[in-house]
């Protein structure tokens, strides 16, 4: 990719809030470099947040960025919400300094990365191979596929009612694809609810393969 923006004269852009969230039973830290680590022309602008991996309510994030765009989006930042609470980064520099944040990176993958497995194992059991994913390496989501002729958008009223919600996949494409994926989160449930939520949302799904009949080529 790096070479590929040399080659265009472009930037890339590289949000990667969950990097160092990765699970120890399927990711390592290579697997996770950033692109900026090998960036040597400055074609990278890396962002990140300690929201993920400090406290949810510590709304700080950073950037690396070449000097003269970050003076630049500093003002725009400055004008759209009179830049971040100097209290809040304060904390966040305490608690980096200190080595708090490095000494949670362990238990916070291994808190997550047994959601994963807990949420992997309940969709297993309730929905065998009717829904398929690619094995989570780290973060807080899993990527459920139902089969192409599937729209989790209209799915999603159903599973509402149900009382289980899920980020429908057109969301995340820009050319009207992506309508048989859902963004299922692990972060925040207990292990009940996981459980729970998608036995709920097995009963949705279950409903919409009975009524919809993949087209049939002549």
């Amino acid at each position: 990719m790096l070479a590929w923006a040399s080659r265009a004269d472009l930037l890339i852009v590289e949000d990667d809030p969950y990097g160092a969230l990765y699970f120890e039973d399927a990711a390592t830290a290579a697997d996770t470099r950033p692109i900026k680590a090998d960036d040597e022309e400055g074609r990278v602008v890396y962002l990140s947040s300690f929201s993920k991996t400090l406290a949810p309510g510590f709304r700080v994030a950073w950037m690396v960025a070449p000097e003269a765009m970050i003076s630049k989006l500093e003002l725009v930042k400055q004008t759209e919400d009179l830049l971040t609470p100097s209290l809040d980064q304060h904390i966040v520099f305490q608690a980096y300094r200190r080595g708090i944040l490095v000494e949670r990176l362990p238990m916070l993958r291994s808190f997550y990365q047994n959601k994963r497995t807990l949420m992997e194992q309940t969709l297993r059991q309730e929905l065998g191979g009717q829904v398929t994913w690619p094995e989570p390496k780290g973060g807080f989501f899993l990527w459920a596929s139902l089969p192409a002729h599937c729209s989790t958008d209209e799915m999603l009223p159903r599973a509402i009612e149900q009382r289980v919600i899920y980020v429908a996949g057109s969301a995340f494409f820009v050319d009207g694809t992506g309508r048989h994926i859902m963004r299922l989160s692990f972060s925040l449930p207990t292990p009940e609810k996981i459980v729970e939520g998608v036995k709920r949302l097995a009963r949705v799904v279950k409903e919409e393969l009975a009524s919809q009949k993949a087209p049939v080529e002549i």
